[in-house]
């Protein structure tokens, strides 16, 4: 996870200058993560900590997807 969180980083450069590979990758990784959040909390869901990886991961591919149109193809 802390490696996908760099990957992100690597990749803000090029969500900046609004790369449609930049944010394809980076909303991948944000549903990645949501999808972990929703699998941990059906295994166990007596723990609803686990929940906030869906917050984190909706945080993330949100606004991608909210945006998408704003991306060019540099």
């Amino acid at each position: 996870m802390s490696l996908l969180g760099l990957v992100v980083l690597l990749l803000l450069p090029g969500l900046r200058a609004g790369s449609r590979e930049a944010g394809r990758i980076t909303n991948a990784i944000g549903i990645f993560i949501a999808f972990l959040g929703v699998i941990g909390y059906l295994r166990v869901p007596t723990k609803p900590l686990v929940l906030i990886f869906l917050f984190f991961g909706m945080l993330l591919a949100a606004p991608i997807l909210i945006w998408r149109r704003e991306f060019t193809n540099p």
